[in-house]
């Protein structure tokens, strides 16, 4: 786990006005029970074709970063998201701990005929004693794919790992964008407080890689 003088480098305050509210997202009770497994790694041979990365957090409600890449492998794009979600309770010794998140990686930019794959570092969890977190996963058209998932509230994983895969309609250039990647994370506070935190991504081709 980084420092805190590390997680704390180059954040920058992102957060709407308090709301009241619980401490989870709505419509908890169609998640599906998920567990955290292991962390999805790139094809071989994949070529690193695009990378961005936001950060946005401040004191008392955390830090939360989003890493994006693009791979290129045959005749595919495959975008992965790597978090860092660091309630305030960890990051600052508040009482501000996740609530839940919703991730987007949209891809209309290319306009695929559909999606490839679709992984996470979530797992079905076989005992319901055994549950981390609750997920669901949903495809609004061909080219958007969005998780949504919901903490109990002594439950969270600071560092999940989301994939997505499509087939571009044709060869890319440098400068082509790829896709975007949207993050609204939400924290809370026993009994009322919750805070919503965004960031986008944006992943073009031939840019980030210095």
């Amino acid at each position: 786990m980084p420092s805190r003088r590390t997680l704390l480098t180059g954040a920058a305050a992102a957060s709407t006005s308090a709301l009241a509210g619980c401490a989870t997202l709505t419509g908890g009770s169609d998640l599906r029970n998920v567990r955290h497994g292991d962390t999805p790694t790139p094809p071989d041979g994949a070529t690193v074709v695009a990378r961005d990365e936001r950060r946005v957090g401040e004191a008392p409600h955390g830090l939360f970063v989003q890493r994006a890449v693009a791979f290129e492998h045959r005749d595919r794009i495959e975008v992965h998201t790597d978090h860092q979600l660091i309630p305030g309770e960890n990051q600052f010794g508040t009482r501000w701990r996740l609530g839940g998140f919703t991730l987007d990686h949209d891809y209309r930019d290319l306009d695929p005929d559909r999606f490839s794959d679709r992984r996470a570092d979530y797992v079905p969890a076989d005992d319901a004693e055994d549950t981390l977190v609750r997920m669901e996963r949903s495809e609004a058209e061909t080219d958007l794919l969005r998780w949504r998932v919901e903490y109990g509230r002594n439950e969270s994983t600071w560092g999940p790992t989301f994939v997505s895969a499509v087939q571009p309609p044709g060869p890319l250039s440098e400068g082509d964008g790829v896709a975007e990647s949207r993050l609204e994370v939400q924290v809370a506070r026993f009994p009322f407080g919750r805070e919503t935190y965004k960031l986008e991504t944006g992943l073009v081709y031939g840019r980030g890689l210095e």
